[in-house]
């Protein structure tokens, strides 16, 4: 089975959104876990 190429075209962006998103969150999770490190190092 072949996909035509509007729909290929339409997978890469989904694809594309979906590793961006990923990429996005664990950016804001790293930067959390610096955050909250630096706190608890801090305040203990």
């Amino acid at each position: 089975m072949q996909l035509p190429d509007v729909a290929l075209a339409a997978y890469d962006d989904v694809q594309a959104f979906h590793d961006s998103v990923i990429a996005n969150r664990r950016q804001y999770l790293d930067a959390e876990i610096g955050r909250i490190t630096n706190h608890l190092a801090t305040n203990t």
